[in-house]
């Protein structure tokens, strides 16, 4: 029932990509994959939101009194929220059920973009990106 490169998962890695799954239904197939590809867009970035917070938290447990202060949070925050546009759909498609489509969507991040997205969004404040992207937490969070 399923494509091959779907995941029944809303989010899975790989050695170079980031990427988030869903599936929605709808009258139309195109509806389908639209509201599919949304909401696998929101799944990845609620991951990936879920995977920085680890790494601000495993600082934080180190003794870091930097990345508990709102400012390096709310940045932190904002800064993954940027990556429901810059994700890309790398699959989509729609299967007839019963009537009506499901639609499936897997969407893509790389792994480097993720990493410039994120310094870019820290544009102005390095240092913060500096403390994140430094650390061996984020090394194992996120490779």
């Amino acid at each position: 029932m399923y494509p091959t490169w779907y995941s029944t998962a809303d989010f899975d890695a790989d050695s170079t990509s980031f990427h988030g799954f869903a599936t929605a239904i709808s009258a139309d197939s195109v509806v389908a994959i639209a509201n599919a590809e949304l909401q696998a867009r929101a799944n990845l970035e609620s991951a990936l939101a879920y995977k920085m917070e680890e790494v601000r938290a495993a600082l934080e447990e180190q003794g870091n009194t930097t990345v508990s202060n709102s400012d390096f949070i709310l940045t932190l925050r904002n800064a993954h929220n940027q990556v429901q546009e810059a994700a890309s759909l790398s699959n989509g498609v729609s299967r007839s059920d019963e009537g009506k489509y499901r639609g499936y969507a897997r969407v893509t991040i790389t792994k480097s973009d993720f990493d410039q997205l994120m310094e870019s969004a820290f544009s102005g404040k390095s240092g913060y990106w500096q403390i994140i992207s430094s650390s061996a937490a984020y090394t194992d969070e996120m490779n």
